[in-house]
């Protein structure tokens, strides 16, 4: 199929149908019955373009997967410690592949570089974004999202990904010559990650991306970037695994209670360190709200003439805040403080693990808000994440 042809004659049917509303705005009339018939005619003969490309996109795409099926590796993610991930061969790293996105991200025209790299069958004109533009979406969402700092991050192109568990563990004993060997083993369980989806809607001004000087692309992945983050730290803190991530703080270990309903004391935070085991204690950060720090920051010892704060942040911002020695971050998706609340976690966040699908994908809505000039630009990604050894944080909770 020509697609070259269809696209270049969709372009000059939408110019008919423009010319046609412009010629009876400019002479201040109605349309006349023959007018009416030809626009809706035009329309008609747009809409069936429409079809056929969609239809070609969907075939393409099957074509595509047939001939180069996923293919996952093991390697290092920088950054990532000790922790492998799977990385997905991609196909859209070209600098064919940027420009033709640019071009539809402009225009709406699809060029056949990217017509093969369709998000499945996605009969709404749905994309894969360039490398170069996912990179950035996920990198700003690493600035924007305080536990992707701090978890361990897994690409993964398939749809559930198994992670094993030790839920128990085995011990070593003394044995005598001639005594039979200790026995006792560790026991070991299953966690499924299987990536949900986030989506969001951006409407841009037709006036915005006829402007070649304005950075379209660097505002749509900032944008995606700043919306993704925000509703993945809330779920990767306290989500309740209903079509979203199970929260960190839903999985931990009851670490201490705090001695009072809406305060904790610098005595509950120092329980809550030694309730950790040293080996995840000293790779630990704490995680609390911002109300919930300030609390502490507050505290003080000594009689009023003389009182003095026991806990001193580094008001320069040169080094970040420690508590015993380790990080202390904020993430306004924890609790505030109030009764029966998990308000603190403390241990070794990389115990969180967070699978990522190492894809955006990406519509342009051409004719949805078309009467306001606009154009609609939805993004969507699939995540999902859990803590993988519950007794590697623990939390404080109010009464």
């Amino acid at each position: 199929m020509n697609t070259e042809f269809l696209i270049t004659k969709r372009t000059a049917l939408v110019a008919k149908a423009e010319e046609l509303v412009s010629r009876t705005e400019t002479d201040q009339r109605a349309m006349s019955p023959e007018e009416l018939t030809e626009h809706a005619d035009v329309l008609t003969q747009v809409g069936s373009i429409d079809a056929t490309l969609r239809a070609h996109d969907a075939q393409l795409a099957v074509e595509v997967a047939a001939a180069n099926p996923a293919k996952a590796e093991r390697a290092i993610v920088p950054g990532a410690g000790e922790h492998s991930v799977a990385r997905v061969e991609r196909h859209t790293a070209t600098e064919e592949y940027r420009s033709a996105f640019e071009t539809f991200v402009r225009s709406g025209l699809v060029l056949p570089e990217l017509r093969a790299q369709t998000v499945t069958t996605d009969t709404a004109g749905g994309h894969l974004v360039p490398d170069e533009w996912h990179n950035e979406i996920v990198r700003k969402m690493s600035d924007y999202n305080v536990m992707r700092q701090y978890a361990t991050i897994i690409q993964t192109s398939m749809g559930s990904f198994n992670i094993p568990t030790e839920t128990s563990r085995g011990t070593a004993g003394w044995t005598g010559e001639t005594v039979a060997y200790n026995e006792t083993e560790d026991v070991f369980g299953n966690i499924a990650l299987t990536p949900w989806k986030m989506t969001r809607l951006v409407k841009v001004s037709e006036e915005l991306l006829a402007d070649n000087a304005f950075n379209i692309g660097g505002y749509l992945a900032d944008t995606f970037a700043l919306a993704f983050a925000e509703l993945e730290e809330a779920a990767f803190v306290d989500g309740d695994d209903s079509s979203k991530p199970k929260g960190l703080i839903r999985s931990t270990a009851l670490g201490t209670t705090a001695t009072g309903t809406n305060v904790i004391t610098f005595d509950d935070i120092a329980s809550l360190y030694y309730s950790v085991k040293p080996a995840y204690r000293n790779r630990g950060v704490f995680l609390m709200n911002d109300a919930t720090r300030a609390s502490l920051a507050k505290l003080k010892t000594g009689v009023a003439s003389d009182a003095r704060y026991l806990w001193a942040e580094n008001l320069e911002g040169s080094q970040p805040a420690t508590l015993f020695g380790r990080p202390v971050i904020s993430s306004s998706a924890m609790p505030v403080l109030a009764a029966t609340k998990k308000v603190v976690a403390f241990g070794d966040l990389s115990y969180y693990y967070v699978a990522d699908r190492p894809s955006t994908g990406f519509t342009r809505l051409n004719e949805l808000y078309a009467a306001n000039g606009l154009i609609g630009f939805v993004a969507n990604r699939r995540v999902d994440g859990e803590l993988t050894q519950s007794e590697a944080v623990k939390h404080l909770t109010t009464t």
